[in-house]
């Protein structure tokens, strides 16, 4: 069984395919209009970019503060039922030991009062400890949302990437060629929507590897629009979209306590 590599890094910077130049005039100003056009596409999206990711920082702002807000409540309440009870051993200890004392003595009195204070200080201290752990585990849980929301926003952002500029996938197959940059036989899966960009960038995709490479690419319509796939006789490395995310999504979550 052939040996499957999940494949993480995703590039942002775009892989630079050279056209060969013309000078006719109408061909520039087309040229031009589409770099405009593209320029505009690329602001749009860089504006959308920032917009998500502001969303992502307001959201993780309000679970941290809600998170702060009911820890603090929590530690509040115990420090209140500490008071309490502190008061209350003070009182019945004030009380048994007069009213023993009356019969056994002051001494007993003061004895039996201080037994009932270190009660309450032992239960006291219980209660803050259960405090400060639920304190500590809606922090832990309000980091994990933040996470989340990271995840989420990450995986919008690199299809809406794919979707409005195609180029994106040429760095994501070159990354994966250099994982397999010393294999002699390579085939590229791609999606069909894809094969002609790939096709056409095969040239300069061919110049990463470290050996003259037969590469084959095949249009494979069980792929989505922005995957990849490249296979050796030795190991295939995944660089589809939503394995990448996975890998992501792991190496995050695994980070969190």
């Amino acid at each position: 069984m052939s040996r499957i590599i999940k494949f993480a890094a995703v590039h942002e910077t775009p892989f630079v395919i050279t056209a060969p130049r013309s000078n006719k005039w109408a061909e520039k100003k087309a040229d031009n209009l589409v770099s405009t056009e593209s320029d505009v596409a690329k602001l749009e999206a860089e504006l959308g970019v920032k917009k998500c990711i502001e969303q992502a920082r307001q959201d993780a702002s309000v679970i941290t503060q809600l998170a702060h807000e009911e820890a603090a409540s929590i530690i509040a309440q115990a420090s209140v039922q500490v008071e309490q009870l502190r008061q209350e051993a003070i009182d019945d200890g004030v009380r048994q030991g007069y009213d023993e004392g009356l019969a056994q003595g002051h001494e007993a009195g003061l004895s039996q009062m201080t037994e009932a204070i270190d009660d309450a200080i032992q239960r006291a201290q219980l209660i803050i400890e259960a405090a400060e752990n639920e304190a500590k585990r809606n922090l832990v849980q309000a980091e994990r949302q933040i996470v989340e929301i990271a995840i989420t926003i990450a995986g919008k952002i690199l299809f809406r990437e794919i979707d409005e500029n195609p180029m994106v996938l040429l760095p994501i197959v070159k990354a994966a060629l250099d994982k397999v940059c010393d294999q002699e036989k390579i085939t590229v899966r791609v999606n069909p929507e894809e094969y002609s960009l790939v096709l056409e960038a095969k040239p300069e995709l061919s110049t990463a590897l470290k050996v003259c490479a037969a590469i084959s690419i095949i249009a494979d319509d069980s792929l989505k629009v922005g995957d990849c796939i490249v296979e050796t006789p030795y190991g295939n490395v995944d660089a589809r979209i939503d394995s990448q995310l996975e890998v992501l999504t792991a190496a995050l979550r695994d980070a969190m306590p």
